[in-house]
């Protein structure tokens, strides 16, 4: 009996020990799952914090981009309002100068067309005193023989009728002659 209780006692002390064993067991098995839950909330925050960070690091990324973008767009809009303000002061000039020159050559055309009135009133004015002194001169003509033909009426009217016997006579030589006399002694004829 005694070792039916020594027996009992053993296995009481073993299953004494297999519970503390198993209790150990389960109390380990509890710390590592506890342990490996707080590693992985641990990993899990850890994971988080830096997608945080990225998320954080790329929004800042993206920031600086879009700032970047903006002043390249900022700087393109100023150095195009520049470029289209010196244009439009290039463009003033250009059509300062080109109104500058159309009066210049309207002026010259102007200036052209006066000298041209000018030299035609000349033209004219020298063709009508041609005229004028040509008439002056067809008149004085026409008037001295005008008189030169009345001055022969005259002579011929007072011519005595020795030249219209001779004529009738039959002496033409000598009516020649002396009309040919006539004319050479009378100062009209000279």
């Amino acid at each position: 009996m005694v070792e039916g209780w020594f027996r009992a006692e053993l296995l009481a002390q073993e299953q004494m020990r297999l519970a503390k064993l198993h209790e150990l067991r389960v109390a380990a098995k509890t710390e590592a799952q506890l342990r490996s839950e707080r590693e992985r909330e641990e990993l899990g925050c850890k994971v988080e914090l830096r997608v945080l960070q990225a998320e954080n690091k790329r929004l800042a990324l993206l920031e600086a981009e879009k700032q970047r973008h903006a002043a390249a767009h900022e700087r393109i809009a100023q150095s195009v309002m520049h470029r289209t303000h010196q244009e439009g002061k290039d463009r003033e000039r250009i059509e300062a100068l080109r109104v500058a020159i159309c009066k210049r050559i309207a002026a010259a055309e102007e200036k052209r067309a006066g000298l041209l009135r000018a030299e035609k009133n000349r033209a004219q004015a020298s063709v009508l005193q041609a005229r004028l002194v040509a008439k002056a001169v067809v008149r004085e003509r026409e008037l001295e023989l005008r008189k030169k033909k009345e001055k022969l009426e005259d002579r011929l009217q007072r011519v005595n009728f020795f030249p219209l016997i001779f004529l009738l006579a039959g002496q033409l030589e000598q009516v020649l002659l002396f009309f040919l006399q006539m004319v050479t002694s009378d100062p009209l004829f000279e």
